[in-house]
């Protein structure tokens, strides 16, 4: 009976943990979509917070048998931001990654330099977003497929806080995607 209860226990901490995270998003959506925030702007070293936010995924990545790898070179890694949105954002964008990954698959993080931008690109080789649904995917409760088809829980509202923040910051955010070999998140920072 130990074994059941303390089963049945943590199912139910696993659940109240996924609602909570959806509380959180419905309420950073709003507040977004009615700017009753402000950014706390700072200097941040891009590639050492982006190796923190790798962190906290790398092992669930490779109890799955994939890898997170991180490549970026720089003449200056900084950038102006808010340090909990962009944590946010970052986040985010690598757990669909993750939960979009097919089994020993790897998440690419590269960081580069371009003219005027600095380019951040998140990509996996996952199951992909169809060419009809790329336009849509920024849209506010949009998820890909119908109830049928959907493998994943979700609100609809990941990426449409990924878009939001970005815009907040000055930067754009695009997706490219090979169905099925997987999707590459790219943010445009100015700087």
């Amino acid at each position: 009976q130990d074994k059941f209860r303390t089963r049945y226990l943590g199912i139910i901490k696993e659940e109240n943990k996924r609602l909570v995270g959806q509380v959180e998003k419905v309420l950073q959506a709003a507040a977004l979509d009615r700017k009753e925030f402000s950014l706390k702007l700072e200097s941040i070293h891009l590639p050492a917070m982006l190796q923190a936010c790798m962190d906290q995924f790398a092992l669930q990545v490779e109890n799955r048998g994939g890898k997170i790898e991180f490549i970026g070179e720089m003449k200056d890694p900084h950038i102006v931001g808010d340090v909990f949105h962009l944590t946010h954002l970052f986040n985010n964008l690598l757990d669909n990654a993750h939960k979009y990954s097919t089994i020993a698959t790897p998440i690419t993080v590269l960081l580069t330099t371009q003219e005027n931008q600095i380019q951040l690109m998140i990509k996996d080789e996952g199951v992909g977003i169809p060419m009809e649904e790329r336009d849509k995917i920024f849209e506010k409760f949009y998820r890909i497929g119908d109830e049928s088809t959907r493998t994943t829980k979700g609100t609809g509202l990941g990426l449409y806080l990924c878009k939001k923040i970005s815009e907040f910051h000055h930067a754009s955010i695009s997706v490219d995607a090979n169905t099925p070999n997987g999707s590459i998140f790219k943010i445009n920072f100015p700087i």
